[in-house]
């Protein structure tokens, strides 16, 4: 879900805006933050045997 959002806001054309540029560096950013957090879960979570 978190994906296909960012794909929807990222594929419009940029209005060349200052405002316009803020906004899609926040949404960078939390993606980020998603990525950090899921790789900290996968880190501290323990291997399971198969």
């Amino acid at each position: 879900v978190v994906l296909d959002e960012a794909d929807r806001r990222l594929s419009a054309a940029p209005d060349g805006t200052v405002l316009c540029a803020q906004g899609r560096a926040r949404l960078i950013r939390a993606l980020y933050e998603r990525l950090d957090r899921l790789t900290e879960a996968a880190v501290s979570a323990p291997a399971k045997a198969l």
